[in-house]
């Protein structure tokens, strides 16, 4: 169970880094102004309901911090 746990999570990942979420986050975010979701997709071009819920796996795994405003 964990290993498929850990293998939808290095998916994400590599999904997120090809559609460009990364790049996207650390252009519109930063530690003193996080970004929402919606700057998130508004900046890669992807629709803000796919980078909610990649925000929200990514905050359980404790890659990042999602907060719920």
């Amino acid at each position: 169970q964990n290993l498929v746990m850990e293998s939808m999570l290095a998916s994400g990942v590599a999904l997120g880094g090809k559609l460009g979420l990364f790049e996207a986050l650390a252009a519109v975010g930063s530690p003193e102004k996080p970004a929402t979701p919606r700057e998130v997709a508004d900046k890669a071009g992807c629709k803000e309901r796919l980078v909610f819920y990649r925000c929200f796996l990514s905050n359980e795994k404790k890659l990042m911090t999602f907060l719920d405003t």
